[in-house]
């Protein structure tokens, strides 16, 4: 592995009075097993690279560019920043944006010093070459003297894992091929395709790598279901990307790649249940997008034997698929709900699956709701039945509204009424 980096300080030809730092190139060309690499960018705080907000702009109104800097790796999926430390003035802001002028990502991040601070990941960029740059006001107010004022970028995330699962346990296709279909292949089927919109493709930081997940809206307070094994406590939630609408917009948009047919519907939320042995996390979303993707609700007697069953999921990091049949051509349907494995008393079938389709909603076809929640392999590939979860959930008190299919499809928020 090696990193190249290389900066220098060049006193500003207009504004003598600004230091300008002239663009620092990393190029990472290995740890593609775990697509992550280390960096060692600090600007203030007693570093070799001092403050920006240090030197005062022209005038008290003028925000300067005071830093920049570029991460590249020539195989990046995405680029998300760790920042270590982050503590600005309120004014001053952080920005991250595509280094190309003609890059397909045209989302810039912008973190300002009012409403970030501590340890964090960027929301990844989906390019392979960030520009970071600081702007600066010159102004310290609320900051303590005492106070370390800049940040730390410890480290960069590039590319994804298909499953936080081990090789023993992994979701796997049961069968000679993939018998799941593009979500889009489903809009004919409107009982189908609906229950697809509410799913949503995770991407998680667990440890030193980057996974693929899957989750759903449960309820009608935007509440996300998925398994412990993708999130398992809150900084994991808090850095994890929640992407709603990532599919084809016809059943020839062929989207079986990672990241295939992205959104700009991303999401971030907050932890608020969690359980090992039943392999569930519930997490809230900052902002509520049922309005416009729907939401699901749970069966609480769970999952039945011989009952015909479908799974909209994200495999792979893949874009939305469903999986309707089984390899022979035969609808999907539960076929033991006394599996053992990876926990006791499992729903079990043959629908397709892969990692990263952890956390995704089995659906029981007679009433399109959800019996259990998938979560592992090998084949038969094995869920939570849901007689499990909703009790867990309503003894903690932290059932979602309108989460249950005994609230009737046509529940609406007691907030919205």
């Amino acid at each position: 592995m090696h990193l190249l980096r290389r900066a220098c300080h060049a006193a500003a030809l207009l504004l003598a009075s600004t230091i300008c730092v002239r663009p620092s190139l990393v190029r990472a060309q290995s740890s593609a097993l775990t697509g992550a690499l280390p960096l060692d960018l600090r600007v203030g705080c007693g570093a070799s690279t001092p403050y920006g907000g240090d030197i005062a702009p022209p005038s008290p109104t003028q925000v300067t560019r005071s830093y920049w800097f570029v991460v590249e790796h020539p195989i990046a999926q995405f680029i998300s920043l760790h920042f270590a430390e982050f503590n600005l003035p309120k004014d001053d802001v952080v920005v991250i944006r595509a280094t190309k002028p003609d890059d397909s990502e045209t989302t810039q991040l912008r973190y300002r010093g009012s409403d970030k601070s501590g340890a964090f990941f960027s929301m990844p960029l989906f390019t392979k070459s960030v520009t970071i740059e600081l702007y600066t006001s010159g102004e310290r107010e609320g900051m303590k003297a005492s106070e370390c004022v800049g940040f730390v970028v410890d480290e960069f995330r590039f590319l994804a894992q298909e499953s936080v699962l081990g090789n023993s346990t992994k979701e796997e296709i049961c069968g000679g091929g993939d018998d799941s279909n593009e979500a889009a292949c489903f809009r004919g089927q409107p009982q189908i395709y609906r229950r697809a919109k509410p799913i949503a493709r995770l991407l998680t930081q667990k440890g030193r790598k980057s996974f693929f997940c899957s989750a759903w809206l449960v309820g009608c307070e935007g509440h996300m279901l998925t398994n412990h094994h993708c999130i398992s406590n809150d900084d994991e939630a808090i850095n994890t990307v929640f992407e709603f609408g990532g599919e084809g917009d016809t059943c020839d948009v062929k989207c079986n790649r990672a990241f295939g047919c992205r959104s700009k519907q991303r999401f971030t939320g907050r932890l608020i249940a969690a359980d090992e042995e039943l392999d569930y996390a519930l997490i809230k979303l900052d902002v509520n997008p049922v309005d416009e993707y729907g939401f699901l609700q749970m069966r609480e007697s769970g999952a039945e034997l011989s009952e015909r069953i479908y799974i909209p999921q994200h495999p792979s990091g893949w874009g939305k698929r469903v999986a309707v049949k089984t390899d022979d051509g035969e609808f999907g349907q539960v076929v033991s709900l006394t599996r053992g494995g990876c926990a006791v008393d499992q729903v079990a079938y043959y629908l397709d699956t892969r990692g990263g389709s952890s956390g995704s909603p089995v659906i029981g076809w007679r009433d399109h709701t959800v019996v259990a929640l998938h979560h592992c392999g090998p084949c038969p590939n094995t869920a939570i039945n849901m007689n499990k979860i909703v009790p867990h959930l309503r003894a903690r008190f932290l059932l979602p509204e309108c989460s249950l299919s005994s609230d009737g499809p046509d529940c609406q928020c007691s907030a919205n009424i």
